[in-house]
């Protein structure tokens, strides 16, 4: 998967200030596609994303345009990986509600589809239940994932999630002096009997 970081920085007007064939116009920043180019590379991006001082003012044009050129250059890509505008950035807590949408993606799912199309952002079970059966998306967990190793069973058997502490994300484990927020988030009880069942079978 190519990762949106990397990529927004080309396709976004407020970090991309070059003027060789990777920057300038529309056409320029979008030379960056043939470098990932095959059938089994998905790509993601961040439209709407703020942080480390990202932030375009209107990007549907921009993105409109670098995906419609990968669907008609490269139709046989793995996926499209939206990140949806739930967060400003550095912000988390800026906006009401941890699901409240603040922009749509709606034009690259049109542009997409029927390829699929991944959806990511602040997602609990009720409202990436939601997303799938609206729009047909693939739905993906990020923090959640952290602080649950075992977050499809808790999602499948209703069993609450550990919250996730957002103080150690990206520290390395060195400046830590330890690997807390790393691997001591618990299993769930669930999830022990249900390993503990397995193993026995073996």
């Amino acid at each position: 998967m190519v990762q949106t970081g990397t990529i927004d920085q080309f396709l976004q007007d407020v970090s991309n200030k070059r003027q060789d064939e990777y920057g300038g116009s529309l056409e320029k920043r979008n030379a960056v596609v043939e470098a990932v180019g095959a059938e089994r590379v998905g790509i993601r991006l961040s439209p709407r994303g703020q942080f480390q001082g990202m932030g375009m003012t209107n990007p549907i044009p921009q993105y409109a345009h670098f995906v419609s050129t990968l669907c008609q250059k490269h139709p046989k890509l793995a996926y499209l990986h939206v990140i949806e505008a739930r967060v400003g950035g550095d912000n988390p807590g800026s906006h009401d509600g941890p699901f409240c949408v603040l922009e749509s993606n709606d034009f690259l799912r049109a542009i997409w589809s029927p390829l699929p199309f991944i959806s990511a952002g602040r997602y609990d079970k009720e409202s990436a239940l939601q997303r799938a059966e609206e729009s047909g998306d693939l739905v993906a967990f990020g923090k959640h994932f952290i602080a649950n190793p075992d977050l499809p069973i808790r999602l499948m058997s209703n069993i609450p999630l550990n919250p996730y502490d957002r103080k150690t994300f990206y520290v390395p484990g060195d400046q830590k002096g330890s690997d807390v927020g790393y691997i001591d988030y618990p299993f769930a009880s669930e999830t022990i009997d249900e390993a503990k069942v397995s193993i026995a079978r073996i």
